[in-house]
C-alpha cells in the first residue's frame, strides 16, 4: 500500500468512525462546568463558575483553553444544538489531524510498515473515537500531546531556535488546557537540560511565561499566587472522600449550594455555610477541602491506600466496578486491556534501553502514580495511548524476532 493510498484509508475510515459518532452518541448539551463557564464569558465577559450572594466568583478552578475554544464557536453560532454539532465536528478535525501528526512521530523511529500498523490502530481504538463526541477538552488534549512528542523527537535530532519555539508553544497551550501539565513539562525542561547541557534550555521558560503570563498576573492580583488553577484540595478530596470510588464523587464545586453536599463533614459544611462574597473564595474553598481530604486519608489510611491501589489498577487496565455508560462495550475493553498487557511487557522490553526509552517509561508510571492520588475518568487514560503503542511496539518487535 502505498503512503497516498494509506492516508487516503485511514483518514477516511477515522473520519467516518467519528461522525458516526457524534450523530448517535455526540453530546447534546453544555453540561455542568463547561456550561456554566461559557455563560459567563458570554454574559458577564468574565470567567468565572460559581455566584456567591448574587456576585461572580473569580475562576481558580479551570484551566481557561477550553472555554475560550467553545467561546469561540459562540461567537458565530447562537442556536445550541447547531453550537455543540459545530464544536463536536471540529474536535473530529483536529483528531484527524491528529493521526497525521502520530505517523510522522514513529516514523522518526521506526519503519514506514510499524508507523502504518500503529497509526492504524491509534486511528481507530475506540477510546481515540468515542472521545470526539464528548464537550470535553481530552480530544484537544490529545492533540497537543502528540504535537509536543513529535516536536520532542525533533528537538533531540536538532536542538535548534525552531523547535524550541514550536515545543514550547504547544506546551504552553497544554498547560492553558490542563494545569497539571507544568509538572510534566518541568520533566521535559530537566531532561534536556541534562543532556544537552545548554543555557539555551532557559529559552523554553521565556516561551511559556509569554503565553500565561497573563493568567498568571490576573490569578496573583485577585489570588496573591502564581497559579492557573488552585483546584488541588477539591480534587483529592473529590477522590478521597468516605463515597469515593475509582472515579470519585462529584461535589457541586460549581453550584452555590456547596454546603449542602453530603459527602463532606457536618463541621466543613458548617465552616462553608459561614462563608460570604470573596474574591478569594475559590482559594479558601479549595483549602478547606485540602484539609478536609488530608484528614480523610489520615483518619482511614488502610481504606485509601486501598482505594489508591484500585485507581492505579484502574488507569493501567480497567475499572472493575465504572458505572459510566457504555464502558463495559467489548469493543472498549478489549482493545484497552490487550494494549495494557502489551504495555506492561513492553516496559520490561525497554527497561534496559537507553535514551528517551526510559523517559517515556518514567513518563508513564509518574501520570498513573500522579492521577491515581485523585480520582481516575475514563477519558484519563487517553493521554498515555501515545506512550502506550510506542512502548507496546517494542514488545511486539522482541516478540516477532523470537519467531
Amino acid at each position: 500500500m502505498k503512503d497516498k493510498n494509506f492516508f487516503v484509508f485511514t483518514f477516511l475510515i477515522s473520519f467516518f468512525l467519528r461522525f458516526l459518532v457524534i450523530l448517535f452518541f455526540g453530546d447534546k448539551q453544555l453540561s455542568n462546568e463547561w456550561g456554566v463557564m461559557l455563560n459567563s464569558l458570554v454574559e458577564n465577559n468574565m470567567l468565572s463558575i460559581r455566584e456567591i450572594e448574587g456576585k461572580l466568583v473569580p475562576n481558580l478552578l479551570m484551566p481557561p483553553l477550553y472555554v475560550y475554544f467553545l467561546f469561540f464557536f459562540n461567537l458565530f453560532i447562537k442556536d445550541l444544538s447547531n453550537l455543540i454539532f459545530i464544536i463536536l465536528f471540529f474536535q473530529l478535525i483536529f483528531s484527524v489531524i491528529t493521526i497525521y501528526f502520530f505517523f510522522f512521530f514513529f516514523i522518526k523511529k521506526y519503519s514506514l510498515d510499524i508507523a502504518r500498523y500503529a497509526t492504524l490502530f491509534f486511528s481507530i481504538f475506540p477510546l481515540n473515537v468515542y472521545s470526539v463526541g464528548l464537550i470535553s477538552s481530552a480530544t484537544l488534549q490529545l492533540f497537543l500531546i502528540v504535537l509536543i512528542l513529535y516536536f520532542f523527537l525533533n528537538l533531540l535530532k536538532k536542538f535548534n531556535n525552531k523547535n524550541i519555539l514550536l515545543f514550547s508553544f504547544f506546551s504552553g497551550l497544554l498547560i492553558l488546557l490542563r494545569g497539571e501539565f507544568i509538572f510534566f513539562y518541568f520533566f521535559f525542561i530537566m531532561y534536556f537540560f541534562l543532556r544537552k547541557k545548554k543555557i539555551k534550555i532557559f529559552f523554553f521558560f521565556f516561551i511559556i511565561f509569554f503565553f500565561i503570563f497573563s493568567f498568571f498576573i490576573k490569578n496573583f492580583i485577585i489570588f496573591f499566587i502564581f497559579s492557573l488553577k488552585k483546584s488541588f484540595g477539591y480534587n483529592l478530596l473529590k477522590g478521597n472522600n468516605p463515597l469515593s470510588d475509582v472515579d470519585g464523587y462529584l461535589l457541586m464545586y460549581y453550584n452555590e449550594n456547596i454546603n449542602n453536599v453530603h459527602n463532606i463533614s457536618p463541621n466543613l459544611a458548617e465552616k462553608l455555610s459561614k462563608l460570604k462574597y470573596d474574591q478569594k473564595h475559590d482559594l479558601i474553598v479549595d483549602e478547606m477541602f485540602l484539609n478536609e481530604a488530608i484528614k480523610n486519608i489520615v483518619e482511614n489510611k488502610f481504606f485509601y491506600t486501598k482505594l489508591y491501589i484500585k485507581k492505579f489498577f484502574s488507569f493501567v487496565f480497567f475499572d472493575l466496578n465504572s458505572d459510566y455508560p457504555r464502558y463495559y462495550n467489548v469493543f472498549h475493553i478489549l482493545p484497552k486491556l490487550l494494549l495494557s498487557i502489551s504495555t506492561i511487557f513492553g516496559l520490561i522490553v525497554i527497561i534496559k534501553k537507553k535514551d528517551y526509552f526510559n523517559f517515556f517509561l518514567l513518563y508513564y508510571f509518574l501520570s498513573i502514580f500522579i492521577f491515581s492520588f485523585f480520582f481516575i475518568l475514563p477519558r484519563y487514560s487517553l493521554v498515555l495511548l501515545p506512550f502506550q503503542i510506542f512502548i507496546s511496539i517494542e514488545f511486539l518487535k522482541k516478540l516477532m524476532s523470537k519467531k
